[in-house]
């Protein structure tokens, strides 16, 4: 089944056009996405999510809604959910924001899809001929997508978000036993030196 059947497509919102003027007198601020603040663990990374200033009230399809699967459309075309902390966030057009209709598709299940390596080889396919390796939103319209009953979604999705979490702590342990590590080798050579 394709992709456009189970969900509702659109890319984010064309900046420039909106952008303020030194002349406009309205100026309307937003939080907005950026390819920095989406990284490969498949999380917003909220310190480089950037202000946006606009000459006029931006319409709500353009902001990010709970449940919502944002797609980066370059390298590395990491797929996220959005979630309660997140919902809210100005969509660019570098992003294509992904709806599901959740009779039919899990918004976890569809991540996983998307982020899987299968998907990315069909990515590169597609990218081969682009100097910026940027695909185009029509990619995800027309993508195949297997669908499974909603407790096998379920299931997979579950198992997922909790690898990603795993990968996640293992991260952060990795780096405090780095911290911990340099710290005692810091002070058994000031003692050494005695």
């Amino acid at each position: 089944m394709k992709l456009k059947e189970v969900a509702f497509l659109r890319t984010g919102l064309v900046l420039n056009r909106k952008q303020v003027k030194p002349t406009d007198v309205e100026k309307f601020k937003y939080k907005q996405l950026t390819l920095k603040s989406i990284n490969n663990d498949e999380v917003i990374n909220e310190n480089y999510l950037e202000e946006f200033i606009s000459n006029e009230n931006l319409k709500e399809e353009y902001f990010t809604h709970k449940n919502d699967v944002i797609v980066r459309l370059s390298y590395p075309y990491t797929a996220i959910i959005i979630d309660e902390q997140t919902e809210g966030l100005l969509v660019p057009s570098h992003f294509v924001i992904i709806r599901c209709d959740l009779k039919k598709i899990i918004p976890g299940y569809l991540q996983c899809i998307l982020n899987s390596n299968e998907i990315h080889k069909q990515i590169s396919l597609s990218t081969s001929t682009s100097m910026l390796g940027t695909i185009r939103p029509l990619f995800f319209s027309e993508l195949e997508i297997k669908i499974i009953s909603l407790e096998k979604q379920e299931k997979l999705a579950e198992i997922n978000r909790l690898c990603k979490e795993e990968i996640i702590l293992l991260t952060k342990l990795k780096e405090q036993k780095q911290k911990y590590n340099s710290l005692l080798i810091n002070k058994i050579q000031k003692e050494m030196e005695k």
